[in-house]
């Protein structure tokens, strides 16, 4: 909802709130719903430390209440949520009050409520244990975040808005409302006349409000805009710090802040050439801020207004921030201007971006200590009293995509001690757009960090994104990333990278498991740590590797994702990581009793690593020759600081399978994700995304770094790459005593047919490091440790034998073998004429494939002829959603609401997603329909069908078709003449019909046993709530190519026709100029026949004859 029209709506909620609010009584003893939040942002924490939406009891009785019974409701139905019996906690003290919080994460216990509050506006009712007789009911219009609700005095008909503020908090929860101070009236927000972003030229910025009787007060350098206290105000700061012993403790400087009352237009110019008030402040423990800039840097206007009025709650900030630049300046880099109370950031006593009182108290007791890079300062403080309330603006392309309201911290571990530091957002709500290309684009983030580079901070800056992304497909947890632009409070700061951030968020948006389920653990420099969850499962782990003489590698699989540890492992050796075992190790699991074996990916409750803070690798800190792996299977030689941390490896690696497992999937992703010609293209798309923007990170950060020298530092991580492998080859060979490299080539007959695993990996273009045409394949393998090699047949195909120099060696699939020398295996491969494939293939030869009706009566679970209905594997399928299984789908075909499919009799057949689903559908994870075909002997076809629009709605959605050769595996979109995806884009008038085609089907789909197109009906991603769109496909044909004669000669043999067929009813023929074809029987057949100018037909008796079907 638009934030105006969510202000009126509020407006409007307090004129009418007398008529909104129905306060029934009942036989029992009277309660009222005093007072609700429904945002709460940093108001109040629930027992888990989590700020969720709350509503509060009062109970007016001179005796105590107990609520267990009741009913609580969001909604109509008055009995959504029973509050549970037998607990003391749901009962209120007379005259007292109950705090129920709307989490919907009813496991936290009995005050929790099975749903959460809507900050647009809803109805909460209380209801007697007969679910029918209300207590009481509210209904209230749209929220703003830490400002709640409330009766005053308590259960009456009063209402009035309680906020919390960073100086005072008049919210009460689970208390009084009567000594608070509360609004009758909340002030509409001011309106400026221009949207933040980027513009070529300078203009005149107009702020007004919707209330005359308002008056604005604004802010220009990031802080908050105050009525009560518009200053100037004052803090003090330090930019310089007793960094050596003996040195001065630097003095107090003063900065201040300021808000104005508007009165006439602002001039929005460019302001770069202006003096530099943030970057000049000092933000480490040096004795002198040597790394602030020396000209003035580019600089944005930051405008942040409030309305106010006496007597009324002061309207919510806005915030824009004006930048004077081309809209490519920063080409397609989010841009994040972040505007906060300089006070905030640089205090002495409390900023958070300074080395302040802290550091200078470090000092006071350590007067002989050196000032190291972990030295403690405000900086590294943590906990929720080191947030800061700032507001982040982002933009790409120069455009205004997120403004919100956000609170801010310091984010890493010594790194914090750094200029330049990595900073931690919070979202009041999520972080609305899809900034990763990896991640689904309806996925969004409630945090997100803008990471300094870490330990890599003025090197590379960029080396921890390069690793997460180079390994993002392995089965262990990496944080997606891509380079950002930050400004603060309108100055440039600097290059640095947006990323995801780990915590039980992460895990809930990318496996679905409930935030109260998760652990997760982290080595830190030595100790073991819960960020969240607990450590009673891991120490469980830990203690069974301890004291277990020998270990059971199948009871092991059930206490960790051994495939998920094992690539963890394997890239941190092959990364040199300095900064590990004993620090950066991460691993998360779903809090379960016990393993689930059959329970999808994550949900098993088995530990799965997570790639943490990679900055000190590739070639920082170690060299391309350093050990690690000794590093991370010895006892001797390293203190119990890395022992201790790697027992889980070495023990493991005591069970000989396990051994053998590891041996091959390290030598399997040193030839392909470690392959040294994908890390250095990898690396050079990251140098193309970041160089363009040094130049000005270097003059911001005065480091004496430069991009010469940012070029060095990547040709030093490009050496690793180039060289790492052939290193770690020697330390295998080392550490197991492996006689020698050995070279295994692998080809296949015929690629299209089948192909080749090895050990782990399949030798495919889709496995990252294999390359586009595969064949033959290379890779480096050890003597003394056996391979397996399988052959794996596609779908219509069958394997042969495995040939070496021409002779046949095995006919079995698998096939083991010990290296003794390098070898050259050859897969055989045949067509399987047997096969029948689901849903069952439509032979084309035959004749074309034709689609054009579907009736509502026909019986559930039943499909078209060829064809499977299919439901994803999330709700909303965008085009990245797959289906495991293509009958799926077994709901009836003429339903009128929920999700379901519709027959349309001549219109064909109708798709449309809802939040609900009747039996045989799942709710909103309708995905369209497939068509299997069998293409063998042709050697053209084309496919042409009808979309349509039946109901249009907010939340949209198109058709494409897509295929695949055989069936699993991603499909791939059908393109056009033009390479544009073939689809159906929703029209936003109903009924509205396209006839698609006919559009060329690729080559690779020819001549082949087994095909399907897949017309997927998916989520484009605009509109993120409301009813989706419904629409229809239709009158589906595959046509053959014509047959087109090659040469005179007679019509009955295939050789004189360019299809590789005699002509059929089915047929379109075409004869060419210049030939003559000879027909001899009466059994010739064609749809049609045209004639090039010089083309004959003859027939040479009298019986001879062809059967037109379109004459």
């Amino acid at each position: 909802m638009h934030p105006a029209m969510k202000q009126r709506l509020l407006n409007a909620t307090l004129v009418i709130s007398f008529l909104c609010i129905t306060c029934l009584s009942s036989q029992a003893q009277q309660l009222y719903i005093n007072e609700i939040m429904a945002s709460n942002s940093r108001t109040v924490a629930d027992g888990s430390g989590s700020y969720e939406d709350w509503f509060e009891i009062y109970n007016p009785n001179a005796t105590p209440v107990n609520i267990a019974g009741y009913y609580v409701s969001d909604n109509s139905t008055l009995t959504k949520y029973r509050i549970p019996t037998g607990s003391s906690q749901t009962i209120i003290p007379a005259n007292g009050f109950l705090l129920l919080w709307a989490s919907d994460m009813t496991t936290r216990g009995v005050l929790h409520v099975g749903f959460k509050l809507s900050a647009d506006g809803e109805m909460i009712s209380l209801v007697q244990p007969d679910g029918t007789t209300v207590v009481d009911q509210v209904v209230f219009g749209p929220q703003r975040t830490d400002v709640s609700w409330g009766r005053k005095p308590n259960g009456t008909t009063d209402w009035f808005y309680f906020q919390r503020t960073n100086s005072v908090n008049n919210t009460s929860p689970g208390a009084s409302n009567n000594s608070k101070t509360g609004y009758a009236e909340v002030v509409s927000a001011p309106v400026f006349s221009q949207v933040g972003g980027f513009y070529t030229t300078g203009f005149s910025l107009t702020i007004t409000s919707p209330d005359p009787a308002a008056t604005i007060y604004y802010t220009l350098d990031g802080s908050e805009p105050n009525p009560a206290s518009p200053g100037p105000n004052t803090f003090q700061y330090k930019n310089n710090y007793p960094e050596l012993p003996g040195q001065g403790y630097g003095a107090l400087l003063t900065g201040s802040y300021q808000s104005f009352t508007y009165s006439t237009p602002l001039t929005i110019t460019d302001r770069s050439s202006e003096p530099n008030k943030a970057s000049l402040k000092s933000s480490t423990f040096n004795s002198s801020p040597y790394y602030v800039p020396t000209s003035p840097v580019f600089k944005g206007t930051v405008v942040r207004a409030v309305a106010y009025k006496p007597n009324a709650l002061v309207s919510d900030i806005v915030t824009e921030t004006y930048l004077i630049a081309p809209a490519n300046r920063y080409g397609n880099l989010p841009v994040v201007s972040i505007a906060t109370n300089e006070r905030s950031l640089f205090d002495y006593n409390s900023g958070i971006y300074t080395a302040g009182a802290i550091f200078d108290g470090w000092r006071s007791g350590n007067p002989t200590g050196e000032a190291i890079f972990c030295s403690p300062g405000n900086f590294t403080s943590k906990g929720d009293d080191w947030e800061r309330p700032a507001n982040a603006q982002f933009f790409i392309n120069g455009i205004s995509i997120l403004n919100q309201r956000i609170d801010m911290s310091i984010n890493g571990g010594c790194s914090r001690s750094v200029p330049r530091k990595s900073l931690r957002l919070y979202g009041d709500s999520d972080f609305s757009y899809p900034f990763f290309v990896n991640r689904p684009i309806n996925q969004f983030y409630n945090r997100l960090l803008l990471r300094n580079g870490g330990n890599d901070w003025d090197n590379t800056i960029l080396i921890d994104a390069f690793v997460q992304t180079m390994v993002r497909h392995l089965p262990f947890e990496t944080q997606s990333n891509r380079p950002g632009i930050v400004l603060l409070n309108g100055e440039y700061w600097g290059v640095h990278t947006l990323m995801e951030r780990y915590d039980k968020y992460y895990i809930n948006r990318n496996y679905g498991v409930d935030t109260d389920s998760v652990d997760v653990i982290k080595f830190d420099y030595g100790a073991y740590v819960a960020d969240d969850g607990d450590l009673v499962k891991f120490y469980a782990m830990k203690d069974y590797f301890v004291g277990t003489p020998t270990i059971d590698y199948n009871y092991v699989n059930t206490l960790m994702d051994v495939e998920s540890f094992s690539d963890y492992q394997i890239t941190e050796i092959y990364s040199g990581n300095f900064d590990w075992p004993y620090n950066n190790q991460q691993l998360w699991r779903k809090r379960t009793s016990q393993y689930l074996a059959n329970a999808p990916k994550g949900l098993d409750g088995r530990f799965r690593w997570m790639m943490n803070d990679m900055d000190w690798t590739m070639g920082a800190g170690n060299s391309y020759t350093s050990n690690s792996l000794d590093r991370a299977t010895s006892t001797a030689g390293y203190d119990a600081s890395v022992t201790e941390y790697t027992r889980f490896l070495r023990r493991l690696l005591e069970v000989s399978s396990y051994k053998s497992y590891f041996i091959n999937r390290f030598a399997d992703l040193l030839n392909t994700t470690f392959i040294p010609s994908r890390g250095v293209a990898l690396l050079d798309s990251f140098q193309q995304a970041y160089q363009p923007y040094m130049t000005e990170h270097f003059n911001r950060w005065k480091t004496g770094n430069s991009v010469t020298k940012w070029l060095s530092n990547l040709n030093i991580v490009r050496t690793f790459l180039q060289q790492r492998p052939s290193s770690v080859r020697d330390h295998l060979r080392a550490r197991f005593s492996l006689t020698a490299n050995r070279t295994i080539t692998l080809t296949v007959s015929n690629a299209s047919q089948g192909y080749v695993k090895i050990n782990t990996i399949d030798i495919l273009p889709t496995t990252p490091g294999v390359a586009t045409n595969p064949y033959p394949w290379t890779g480096v393998y050890f003597q003394g440790n056996s391979v397996r090699v399988v052959a794996k047949s596609l779908v219509g195909y069958r394997f042969i034998a495995w040939q070496e120099n021409g002779a046949t060696i095995s006919t079995d699939t698998a096939y083991t073998f010990n290296p003794t020398a390098n070898r050259t295996l050859t897969a055989v491969f045949d067509e399987d004429n047997s096969f029948i494939g689901k849903p069952a293939a439509y032979t084309l030869s035959t004749c074309d494939y034709r689609f054009d009706q579907f009736s509502p009566a026909t019986p559930s679970g039943t499909y078209p002829p060829n064809m499977h209905f299919v439901s994803m594997n999330q709700e909303d399928p965008t085009l990245s959603a797959t289906y495991a299984l293509a009958d799926t789908v077994k709901g009836a075909y003429n339903l009128t609401s929920a999700t379901r499919i519709n027959g349309l009799g001549d219109n064909g057949v109708a798709f449309i997603n809802t939040g609900s689903a009747p039996a045989g559908y799942i709710s909103a994870s309708l995905g369209g329909m497939v068509l299997a075909l069998r293409t063998t002997n042709v050697t053209e076809a084309s496919v042409q069908w009808t979309g349509g629009t039946v109901t249009t709605n907010p939340r949209r959605y198109n058709i494409r078709l897509r295929y695949r050769i055989g069936n699993s595996g991603p499909f791939t979109d059908l393109l056009d003449a033009s390479n544009n995806p073939v689809e159906y884009v929703r029209n936003s008038l109903p009924g509205h019909s396209q006839v698609i085609g006919p559009v060329a089907l690729p080559a690779a789909l020819l001549n082949k046993p087994y095909i399907q197109l897949l017309w997927q009906y998916y989520y484009t991603g605009v509109g993120v709530s409301g009813a989706r769109d419904q629409l229809r496909i239709d009158d589906i044909i595959i046509s053959r190519g014509a047959c087109q004669s090659t040469s005179s000669g007679s019509w009955h043999t295939t050789t004189t026709w360019n299809c590789g067929r005699v002509p059929s009813v089915c047929d379109d023929v075409v004869i060419r100029d210049g030939h003559t074809v000879t027909v001899t029987t009466n059994s010739a057949t064609a749809r049609s026949i045209q004639f090039e100018s010089t083309g004959q037909l003859q027939y040479l008796n009298n019986s001879a004859s062809i059967l037109l079907q379109n004459p």
